[in-house]
């Protein structure tokens, strides 16, 4: 079986699995957030065998430190004193001629749990051995997809929730655009907040207090202030950026405000089309037009026309070529921003 669709989903899907007792002999961790990864493995080795089990039946080995044909010895040796044994191989991105272990699936042990971890890797699913793998209803492959921007705030919420906690659209609005769309820096933020003698509720006011992100001045903001054309605090964000590169690097920047205008350019075209507003947005991927994470998106689909919005991508593509060449001459990255938020303004 192959997991790869919908990150969340069937991650979801895999862990309730693993919590009702339903395991595979053979679980192959993929993809380019880890966090996910970690989770699935970390529940395996916590729930499948008991203290005493562990102590003989479980093994973890990190991929540089072993090789494919010690792995496969300890997965045809059969557990002691216990009804299966758990091998949790990490960093399995690091073995040399992963392929060898075709040969395994030709005879793969029920009493055996083999976890292959690949961290920020994934495999190539054009070989044989991943076609075999994939065909096999003994093996789970889970593709770990970093979640998009838009999933992002909802997942936020979501986790504060578990916690017993509420935290409010705009907070989680606030700490994903400063966290990235890597999920270890923002469970690292989250816990952090977790542990503060906060109220049930948490906002935005907490996380300028509590982790240091401004509420005035972030990428979120900036998207929004340009969405409106509202000059004055666009100008006055970009001064704030400029004057502070490392804080707020020129890329970071740069890549959010692409996404942006990508994903309102990609709305307008679908209301070209003689779709809604609504079917427009539904079809780029959002699922709903009400919220506080997409109102930008509707706004700046209010104030931009279809081939501005391809002159501002194309706008964009160029300030991040600048940055990254000697075509910038003396600009400063404040004064690269200042420069592209007056031809997106313009």
């Amino acid at each position: 079986m192959s997991y790869k669709k919908d990150t969340l989903k069937e991650f979801n899907i895999i862990t309730q699995e693993i919590n009702e007792g339903k395991i595979s002999p053979i679980y192959v961790l993929t993809g380019d957030e880890p966090y996910f990864v970690d989770r699935i493995s970390s529940l395996i080795e916590k729930t499948v065998l008991t203290e005493e089990e562990k102590e003989f039946n479980q093994t973890i080995l990190y991929g540089q430190d072993t090789n494919v044909k010690n792995i496969i010895s300890l997965c045809t040796a059969y557990p002691m004193m216990a009804e299966r044994q758990v091998i949790i191989i990490k960093e399995a991105q690091k073995l040399r001629n992963i392929k060898d272990f075709e040969i395994y699936l030709n005879h793969i042990m029920d009493s055996t749990i083999l976890v292959l971890c690949l961290t920020e890797s994934k495999l190539d699913s054009r070989t044989k051995f991943y076609k075999k793998l994939s065909k096999s209803p003994k093996c789970v492959i889970f593709e770990s997809n970093q979640l998009s921007k838009d999933e992002l705030p909802r997942w936020l919420i979501n986790y504060f929730s578990l916690k017993g906690k509420k935290l409010s659209s705009s907070a989680a609005i606030l700490m994903t655009e400063n966290a990235g769309t890597g999920l270890r820096k923002l469970i690292l933020e989250a816990d952090k907040l977790l542990e503060a003698d906060l109220g049930k509720t948490i906002n935005s006011e907490d996380i300028e207090n509590y982790i240091g992100i401004s509420r005035e001045f972030n990428t979120f903001e900036l998207s929004n202030a340009l969405s409106v054309r509202d000059a004055d605090k666009v100008y006055k964000i970009v001064y704030f950026f400029g004057a502070s590169p490392k804080q707020y690097p020129i890329q970071m920047t740069i890549g959010t405000l692409f996404y942006f205008f990508s994903r309102v350019e990609q709305i307008c075209a679908e209301m070209s089309k003689g779709n809604s507003l609504e079917l427009a947005a539904k079809n780029s991927g959002f699922y709903s037009i009400h919220g506080d994470y997409v109102k930008p998106y509707i706004d700046a689909v209010k104030n931009y026309s279809l081939l501005k919005l391809i002159n501002i991508v194309s706008y964009i593509s160029e300030c991040d070529y600048k940055s990254k060449s000697n075509m910038r001459g003396n600009a400063t990255d404040g004064e690269l921003l200042t420069e592209l938020v007056a031809k997106i303004l313009t």
